[in-house]
């Protein structure tokens, strides 16, 4: 049994947290506001709630000591859904000095392994396809953007320096059972769920790479566990491998959800033609045995499931 610090408790991160405790993990979740309601059913001796602050270097170090935490999934951070380019530097304190803290608490306590949450959006404009991670990253289409490559770097700097053994993981547009609304183009899955017209005037031929959350976190699991000298790199990007134009998981929504009204013009949509189209994940098949195993269909499936029986 490892005991494996996870921050942030979100739509992703208690995923993460189920996976962990079910095959045996002991969990402490650290989050400043965590929703419970994410954690109904879990085992109690098994799981471990402290509500702290990415800002409080102190209280994170006295966290991992007093709970003897041997790893660390690093998922919390300000989304660029909860309007971070209104509020710049709140998300550069959350998302880049609240990473480095996470960094540097795990050096002075000695943690074996740090697995942090980048983002498939460091890449900015693509450039080739499909896209590796050697792609380049200029990620200038906004201030999460910016803060997932600052903190992602920052990972990369202390492994250099100090042989913290961090692993970046770039998961690409994520999906699946309690994907919080407003996700576009994903969006509208959860409005065709609840009867909810769709309609928008551009954007069917945008390409776009759907990962279901439950590849996500065997991409976790799989960075998490994976021996330090079976690695040659340490950021992967984690994704269906597949691209799908949003007409055509329009298309596969309109099969599972035959009255759901989904109209959307051709064309691309500016604010989400950022790191689309096919995204590769040869090194992470390579390196650390990932292979996604949901196709959007059964992955879709599963949240009409969760969605129609009322999960928060």
């Amino acid at each position: 049994m490892t005991t494996v610090l996870l921050t942030g408790g979100g739509f992703i991160g208690s995923q993460v947290v189920r996976a962990l405790v079910e095959r045996g993990d002991k969990v402490v979740v650290y989050d400043v506001a965590p929703d419970m309601r994410r954690f109904a059913g879990l085992k109690e001796d098994s799981l471990k709630i402290v509500r702290g602050d990415l800002l409080d270097l102190a209280y994170i170090i006295s966290t991992l000591r007093e709970n003897k935490v041997e790893k660390i999934v690093h998922t919390a951070a300000i989304g660029w859904r909860a309007g971070t380019h209104l509020q710049p530097m709140r998300t550069i304190n959350v998302n880049v000095i609240g990473s480095a803290n996470i960094f540097e608490a795990a050096r002075l306590t000695g943690i074996k392994r740090v697995v942090n949450f980048s983002s498939y959006w460091v890449y900015g404009k693509t450039q080739y396809e499909p896209v590796d991670e050697d792609h380049p990253c200029n990620p200038l289409e906004g201030v999460y953007n910016v803060t997932k490559y600052l903190a992602e770097r920052w990972g990369a700097l202390y492994y250099a320096l100090y042989g913290l053994d961090v692993i970046s993981i770039r998961p690409s547009a994520v999906y699946g059972p309690g994907q919080p609304p407003g996700e576009e183009p994903l969006s509208i899955l959860v409005n065709a769920i609840h009867g909810i017209p769709t309609k928008l005037p551009r954007g069917r031929d945008l390409r776009f790479d759907p990962v279901c959350v439950f590849d996500v976190v065997q991409g976790v699991l799989k960075a998490l566990d994976v021996e330090p000298d079976k690695l040659e790199h340490r950021v992967f990007n984690i994704a269906l491998g597949k691209p799908h134009t949003v007409g055509e998981v329009a298309e596969i929504i309109k099969k599972l959800i035959p009255d759901a009204v989904i109209e959307i013009g051709p064309g691309l949509v500016p604010e989400w033609d950022c790191a689309t189209g096919h995204i590769s994940i040869e090194r992470a098949r390579r390196e650390l045995g990932y292979e996604p195993k949901y196709q959007p269909t059964e992955g879709f499936k599963l949240c009409i499931e969760y969605e129609k029986k009322g999960k928060p």
